[in-house]
């Protein structure tokens, strides 16, 4: 459905790893997991064939040096969660700080 209503948007892109993992994923894996395989395609010094990437990965993260930052952009609902015992765990919040 997702994938459906942004087939129109040249700037918004899905990755569907978190939903091929089997079970629920912590957010700050997710994150994880796709900052170390942009910045992994980035570092490649054999040169990367860029036309056999996911087609999630934006263009300019195709041809940059410069490694990337994934950064968590959130509402104060999910903020707000951030303090409530047992939901995240401390470890995860800091790294998103």
């Amino acid at each position: 459905m997702l994938k459906h209503a942004l087939n129109t948007s040249d700037w918004i892109k899905i990755s569907e790893w978190e939903t091929q993992q089997e079970g629920w994923t912590r957010t700050r894996n997710t994150l994880q997991y796709h900052q170390n395989y942009l910045n992994s395609i980035i570092r490649d010094v054999n040169g990367t064939n860029t036309s056999n990437l996911p087609n999630w990965i934006p263009e300019n993260i195709r041809q940059t040096k410069d490694p990337v930052q994934i950064k968590l952009l959130c509402g104060a609902d999910l903020l707000e969660s951030f303090a409530t015992p047992g939901v995240w765990q401390k470890e995860d919040v800091r790294k998103s700080l």
